[in-house]
């Protein structure tokens, strides 16, 4: 038996990752995708070492939920084989999807299916009725379905038609040895030269600034932490089609004083 993770790119999903092979064989698969992928088949295989997980690589096709292309490149039934080839037991294995547009490679699993949902796919950009569509798809296909919040659990119940007996709820999580015991108020570690000049105690949001957070809420949490500077870590280029979403994400971002947009930032 083992368990698939299809996939694993995100740095918390690797986290995810990393916690289940500590209690069950595991094997993360990330995508390299290209526009020519369909016509790669060259894997590679490698053990990271933080955080501790085993991750085999393969090519993907740009594009290759969409149609034509699904059709033109059946990557599905491609990367199905992949996963069949490193799996001694498939009835009794388990593939964990992390994306909604894996649902095809989910339909076609012979074991149990997890969906693993960190995020709310329908804001970033994408077609919201086609990734819909695909969440049904992985709703139906799914034995259980882990979204990370109740706003992603509300969304895949009203408008995935999820049944909620299969869903529950995962918050996200991290080691141990990625957290502080206690706020670095005094901390001697170098503050980035753009955010020097604020005073501490910091609040940061990390992640793609669009129409998958929730604005007023955050102009309401910054309202009321005037104790707090806030840094926000990431793009502000995409379109945020609720009007009243896309007004409060620029209010807070003319709010200036201990508020900060740096913009995109690497990894570390």
């Amino acid at each position: 038996m083992i368990w698939h993770i299809l996939d694993v790119r995100a740095v918390w999903i690797k986290e995810f990752t990393a916690a289940l092979s500590a209690q069950v064989d595991t094997l993360g698969w990330s995508p390299q995708i290209t526009g020519t992928g369909m016509f790669r088949d060259s894997e590679s295989e490698t053990r990271l070492s933080n955080p501790e997980l085993r991750v085999r690589y393969f090519p993907l096709q740009r594009g290759f939920a969409k149609f034509p292309i699904n059709v033109i490149a059946r990557e599905a039934e491609r990367v199905s084989r992949r996963i069949l080839k490193r799996t001694e037991r498939p009835a009794d294995s388990v593939l964990v999807c992390t994306s909604p547009h894996y649902a095809p490679v989910a339909e076609r699993w012979p074991g149990r299916v997890v969906y693993y949902v960190t995020d709310l796919f329908i804001a970033y950009g994408d077609n919201p009725a086609f990734v819909t569509a695909l969440d049904r798809r992985m709703c139906r296909a799914a034995d259980l379905v882990c979204p990370n919040s109740d706003r992603i659990a509300e969304y895949l119940n009203q408008s995935a038609g999820c049944d909620p007996e299969k869903l529950s709820i995962i918050p996200n999580a991290t080691r141990r040895a990625n957290t502080l015991a206690a706020p670095s108020f005094h901390s001697t570690v170098e503050v980035p030269a753009d955010v020097r000049d604020l005073a501490k105690p910091f609040a940061g949001v990390l992640g793609n600034l669009a129409a998958n957070m929730d604005w007023l809420i955050l102009e309401e949490v910054v309202a009321r932490t005037p104790w707090l500077s806030w840094i926000f870590v990431g793009p502000t280029e995409m379109e945020i089609p609720d009007a009243s979403q896309r007004d409060a994400r620029q209010r807070v971002k003319k709010l200036g004083g201990r508020v900060r947009f740096v913009g995109t930032k690497p990894y570390w």
